[in-house]
């Protein structure tokens, strides 16, 4: 009868924590893996915080020995969620650590092409702080939506440019949801082609019409100079074989035969065909939806939840004691 009583109120216990921290994201590429790159960060953290247990490098769990103050906490945090979300640009060869890279590839991308507030980023970001806090009865303020400590962090572009295609359909294209992703998923794979980078490290930024503007970024770390980025950007309507996927796209709408007719490098070294660029349209993201953004409220993180915890711990103490006495 006991363990059963105790096994309760263990079971509510969490149930109580989990509420206070909102709803699990549907993809949360901070929460602590076996990735060495990931576990690194949290390995910082831990430190960072001053932990008394020195072997504790989970991020999730080490502030149970923790008697930093929240401007101490502020800072760790700050520093903590940007080495993760730095590694988005990351490669390996390890299976783990790119499910991870890509989960959180899939976030940065999602909120450079919309807005990081409100994103899936930012509620991922939220949550995994949420339950570090979980681990101290310290209480801290970090901001509405932790903002001092789940900060918009832009993806470090080491490259970005303009280019426009001919071809008078592509509004076609644009105008639907399926289409224009699978467009710039095209895009994407033909630029990856031309540049000669790995396809996850292009970012299409935007879409427009005019014939079709492209504006589109390269991440830093692509193991590419930006020199030699811009001389293939600029050799890009020499031969239009690169844009064989984005051919196959467009042949949907039309047989017209695509063409590079203007590029633009950001920061200069224009083409003699110069574009003008043409106010940004809507640009669908494609990356993962949005999960309920989490319902703790406004930037109090819940170790933050301090109050609520104590009391539910100070009952938990006094059944388990009612339950020994029986």
């Amino acid at each position: 009868m006991r363990v059963i009583l105790i096994a309760a109120f263990v079971a509510t216990l969490v149930a109580a924590v989990a509420a206070q921290c909102g709803t699990a994201p549907a993809v949360n590429p901070f929460a602590p893996t076996a990735c060495p790159a990931f576990r690194a960060c949290d390995a910082a953290f831990c430190a960072c915080a001053g932990v008394s247990n020195t072997s504790s490098t989970n991020a999730s769990t080490c502030l149970a020995s923790s008697s930093a103050t929240c401007t101490v906490l502020q800072s760790c945090l700050a520093n903590y969620t940007g080495c993760l979300v730095a590694l988005e640009s990351s490669t390996s060869t390890d299976a783990g650590c790119n499910a991870s890279v890509t989960n959180m590839h899939a976030l940065v991308l999602q909120a450079a092409v919309t807005s990081y507030t409100g994103s899936a980023l930012q509620a991922a970001c939220r949550y995994q702080v949420c339950q570090v806090m979980n681990r101290t009865t310290t209480t801290c303020t970090f901001g509405t939506n932790f903002s001092n400590v789940c900060m918009d962090r832009p993806p470090a572009f080491a490259f970005q440019a303009t280019i426009r295609l001919s071809g008078s359909q592509w509004a076609a294209l644009l105008s639907s949801p399926l289409a224009r992703a699978q467009l710039e998923a095209a895009l994407q794979s033909d630029l990856a082609t031309l540049l000669g980078v790995i396809a996850s490290f292009i970012k299409i930024l935007n879409l427009s019409v005019g014939s079709l503007i492209v504006d589109f970024a390269v991440l830093a770390g692509s193991n590419k100079t930006a020199d030699q980025l811009a001389a293939s950007v600029l050799a890009s309507g020499n031969n239009t074989s690169w844009l064989t996927t984005t051919k196959s796209v467009y042949s949907v709408v039309s047989n017209e035969t695509i063409s590079v007719i203007g590029v633009t490098l950001v920061g200069g070294g224009t083409t003699s065909a110069p574009i003008v660029i043409t106010p940004p349209g809507p640009s669908t993201p494609s990356g993962p939806s949005t999960p309920p953004t989490p319902s703790t409220p406004g930037g109090t993180s819940p170790g933050s939840s301090a109050a609520s915890t104590s009391v539910i711990v100070a009952a938990a103490v006094a059944l388990v004691g009612l339950v020994l006495s029986m």
